[in-house]
């Protein structure tokens, strides 16, 4: 008889699970549709400031491309302090580079 009283109760708890199986649905989608919402809305922010940054860009790249020298500068002095610090070190002093 155990058996049967499950069986019962299984049958009359099936509406009950089903009816909370809808609500948790329900309660679902609508946090589904809020992150889609939230989604857009960060979307259409990034797309301004990606529009609000680009006239900034154009103006970094315009910069970058009007000093290309500033690498060649750079490369220099290192070249230079190199070979000063070598000099030192054959003048006494035990650095090595």
């Amino acid at each position: 008889m155990n058996s049967a009283g499950e069986i019962v109760t299984k049958f009359l708890n099936r509406e009950q699970i089903y009816s909370q199986l809808l609500i948790t649905i329900t309660e679902f989608e609508k946090k589904l549709e809020t992150l889609k919402n939230q989604n857009q809305l960060l979307k259409a922010e990034v797309n301004k400031h990606n529009a609000e940054m680009a006239p900034l860009q154009e103006k970094t790249e315009k910069k970058a491309l009007e000093v290309p020298q500033l690498s060649a500068v750079r490369g220099g002095l290192s070249f230079k302090s190199k070979y000063y610090i070598a000099f030192q070190g054959n003048s006494g002093n035990e650095r090595k580079i």
